[in-house]
This record gives structure tokens, sequence and C-alpha cells, in this order.
């Protein structure tokens, strides 16, 4: 990645592909941008699902995460098991608010071989708090999946947590957690306000402040991954932010097999999985079009920048 940015080069096939499998969820978090895109809260064309797996070469990793829970869907485990037969050497991801990664499902996931397994967690704490909460349940849940894991490394376990305005306590609580768990990473996510009334996040000095604050809690002993961290190879790679590293490699497939540059370009469609293959879709010109206006078309978006622009 870091190398096809400072080339400016992209792959020859997308190298990693997210899915959005359901856009159904069993949280309706103030923060989470689902609302303001109007994603449909539908689980995806299972004709979808079929295409996708006639188009899996040079994919590496599988997202199966959309703006909903993934666990949500009818049939996720059904999902999972259908990739492994298909493609066994694709590295398999999700992301869950962990509520309902309970024993069938953790058995499902150690048998089918996921990879990783990201869990949305904003807080320790119970009561009527923002971001993804009830975490009695999940880190009971989480506790559980760790036990049947053993000493088995995957599916790696990472914690989820969004940067907030005066959230240093939370976030410290976060990682004492994921220490005690002997979690694989805590990830610190900036978070998207943009047309969201009343949201605020921190500023760009505060935000680093709490990914310092993050890594002294961690004292060297859980990784903590922040992507808008101030990192010079991030920097350079990036040329100074202009460039997001993600669209090098990576597509968006909607619920009704829409392919897009990124889940928030959800209405920047460059082809369907049902009407052409992906490597077509990747190399067409409405994504080459994509690519040459994509400084103009992302610059609002800091999602993947050390600095921000809102």
């Amino acid at each position: 990645m870091f190398l096809r940015g400072l080339a400016g080069r992209r792959a020859p096939l997308p190298r990693e592909v997210q899915l959005e499998v359901t856009n159904r969820c069993n949280f309706d978090c103030r923060m989470c941008p689902r609302r303001t895109l109007k994603v449909p809260d539908e689980d995806v064309r299972p004709e979808v699902f079929d295409a996708l797996l006639r188009n899996l070469r040079g994919v590496r990793d599988l997202g199966l995460t959309g703006w909903g829970e993934p666990l949500f869907h009818r049939d996720f485990l059904g999902l999972l098991r259908r990739v492994r037969e298909a493609a066994p050497q694709i590295r398999v991801h999700f992301t869950t608010n962990g509520l309902l990664l309970r024993d069938a499902a953790i058995a499902g996931v150690l048998r089918h071989g996921v990879r990783s397994i990201s869990v949305s967690l904003d807080t320790v704490r119970e009561g009527d708090l923002p971001g993804h909460r009830q975490a009695a349940t999940v880190i009971k849940n989480l506790e559980s999946l760790l036990a049947e894991r053993g000493a088995s490394p995957t599916p790696h376990l990472i914690l989820q947590t969004t940067l907030q305005v005066d959230g240093e306590a939370d976030l410290r609580e976060i990682v004492a957690l994921g220490r005690r768990l002997r979690a694989d990473g805590v990830n610190l996510v900036r978070l998207d306000t943009r047309g969201i009334a009343g949201l605020s996040r921190p500023g760009v000095l505060e935000e680093r402040r709490l990914i310092r604050a993050a890594e002294e809690a961690a004292g060297g002993r859980l990784p903590v991954l922040a992507i808008n961290k101030p990192w010079w190879p991030v920097r350079v790679a990036t040329r100074g932010g202009r460039l997001c590293l993600r669209t090098l490699y990576h597509v968006y497939i909607d619920v009704h097999g829409n392919v897009t540059p990124c889940c928030v370009l959800r209405r920047m469609i460059v082809g369907n999985l049902l009407e052409q293959p992906l490597s077509e879709i990747w190399n067409s010109r409405a994504m080459r079009r994509f690519f040459a206006n994509q400084q103009e078309i992302c610059a609002a978006c800091d999602a993947w920048r050390c600095e921000q622009v809102y």
C-alpha cells in the first residue's frame, strides 16, 4: 500500500472487497451515518452474493460488513461457509457490535476460518450513552470467543472505538479491557459528523492527544491502530493527505450489486456485479474517471487523512 501510494499506482485488480451483507441493525447509534446516507434496511440479494463468489480472482481480503450488523443477516454463517468453500485462501473479516456474538455465532466463525473480527465498543459503562454500548453483554461474549479460540491465533480480535469529545476516560477503559482480554489490538476511528446535527468530534490537537493517551494506556502491551495518526510514512504515501490509499486497492459492493469506490460514496456507481465482471468494472472508464477526479470528489472526507478538513 505504501509503495503504491508513492507511485500513485492502482492494483491491477482489487485486493480488498467490502460487501454490504446487510444494512439492518439491532442498534440505532446517533453517530452512525447510515441514516444520513439513506441506506436501505435490506440484506444482500442472493444473486449478488452468487456473483461475488464468481469474481474473487485477485482478491486477498473480503470484508463482510455494510452499514448494519453482519450477524443480523438471516444466514450470515451460511455466507461464511460459502466463501470458505469457494475461496479458502481469502482472509475474511467483519465488524460487529458484539451483541449477537453468542455461542452459535462463535462456533460458526471458528469453523469457517474467519481471519479477523473488529468489535465496535465506545464505553465499558452501562446506561444511556452515545455510541456502541451494552458493554457487559458484549464483554461476556468476547470472553467466550477467546475461550473457544484457545491457542489459535485467529480470529484476531480488534476492539474498535471512536474518538469522542471528552472521551479520554472511556478510551482508557477500552484499552484496559483490550489488555485484560489480550486482544490483538485497539483501532481508533475518527468520527464522520457530516450531516448529523448536534454531533461533534475532537479537533485535530485533541484527537492527537487522545491517540497518545491510548498508547500510554496500552503501555506497549497492546497494538494501538490509528490511520489518522500523523505518521510520516502515511504523509509521504498520501502526498500530504491528497490521496486516499484505500481506493488504490479497494471496492465496495452494496446489497444490489452496485460497485463503488468506497462505502461513503454509495451513489458513485461505477458498475454492477450482476452485469459485468469485477475485473472489467475495476478497469472501466467510470472507475478511471473517478481516479482522475478523486481529489475533488473526496475533498470533504478525512477518514483516511492525518489532517482534518472540516
